[in-house]
């Protein structure tokens, strides 16, 4: 009973008040909107976010991988030290 409720008060809702679900500027495709232009500026910040921390991911990589050929190539270089004591 309290589903049917629910429902048929949704139902009701959406009828009566689908004047306010309108789509957005941008969807509408009005391209000089304030809405858009600040829709564009937010798309093209967390590109330049997310450009930003994996440039820095990939800096961190290859920093890493120059340090462990450095370390590979001296510890290839020096002989082992001998365990024995005289």
């Amino acid at each position: 009973m309290t589903r049917t409720l629910a429902n048929a008060f949704a139902i009701l809702t959406l009828t009566f008040c689908a004047g306010l679900a309108h789509a957005c500027p941008a969807c509408y495709g009005q391209a000089d909107s304030p809405m858009t232009a600040g829709m564009n500026a937010a798309i093209l910040t967390m590109v330049g976010i997310i450009s930003f921390v994996l440039s820095g991911i990939v800096a961190v990589a290859v920093m890493m991988r120059r340090r462990f050929g450095r370390f590979a190539a001296l510890n290839a270089a020096t002989p082992p030290e001998s365990t024995e004591h005289n």
